[in-house]
């Protein structure tokens, strides 16, 4: 668990910023392209991205009111630290970026030139849950939760091939479940500005992965996906 925050965040600096080098070198020295050609294009995308952002915190907040309604969570305390705070948005920023760049913005998009953008968009979806699969506190229903993450996080890139939808939304969600609402995230705790207590089930809680591994985060993921695809449908005819 993260019980210093200060001592991880310079592992995950190294390692993530390793990955996104590795991902820009073999970008360009290999398939003779540029780094924007990942989806870094902002012009036109800023809507996307802001969507992304306020998305999970719709989605947690939701999942949190319906807790506090069952009487499976209640907050018990309040602290603040800046400093903890800063840090773990400079981690969960990198964590954001580095994920996404990876996933979504080389593994997906190399697989939709050799794919349907669908097969390509479960097999990425399904890499990004095994990468969490190792994390504390694992079950099979959060290694589900975080496939269908996988899946929403994605389903804009395969109509946009744009990151900052993904990017935008991966960093609120890990922040505002961990920092602000006290949830561990994928199985890791963080300082939080909320002191919780779960008493329910873990199967609608989370436990301890965290709030992305309940039932009813599956539930709501599933709808913003129905939501999104339903959207991006009705953008693509209305061109035609």
């Amino acid at each position: 668990k993260l019980g210093k925050i200060e001592d991880l965040l310079p592992i995950y600096l190294i390692n993530n910023s390793g990955f996104i080098i590795a991902a820009f070198t073999v970008r360009i020295l290999i398939d003779k392209k540029s780094i924007a050609s990942l989806g870094f294009i902002w012009k036109g995308f800023s809507q996307h991205a802001f969507a992304g952002f306020f998305l999970a915190i719709f989605l947690l907040s939701i999942g949190t009111l319906l807790l506090l309604s069952f009487d499976y969570l209640s907050y018990t305390g309040f602290q603040f630290s800046l400093q903890q705070l800063l840090l773990q948005f400079l981690l969960f920023t990198v964590v954001a970026f580095s994920e996404e760049i990876i996933i979504r913005g080389y593994i997906l998009n190399n697989f939709m030139q050799s794919f349907n953008k669908w097969i390509a968009l479960f097999i990425s979806a399904a890499l990004f849950a095994i990468l969490h699969a190792t994390n504390p506190s694992v079950t099979v229903i959060s290694v589900a939760a975080i496939f269908i993450a996988g899946i929403l996080l994605g389903i804009n890139y395969i109509y946009t091939k744009n990151l900052w939808f993904a990017i935008f939304m991966h960093f609120s969600w890990n922040f505002f479940q961990g920092s602000i609402l006290g949830y561990e995230v994928s199985g890791i705790k963080t300082h939080t500005l909320f002191i919780q207590s779960l008493t329910g089930p873990d199967f609608f809680t989370g436990g301890n992965f965290g709030f992305e591994g309940s039932f009813i985060c599956i539930v709501l993921q599933l709808m913003a996906i129905a939501f999104l695809f339903k959207r991006y449908k009705q953008q693509k005819n209305s061109q035609y």
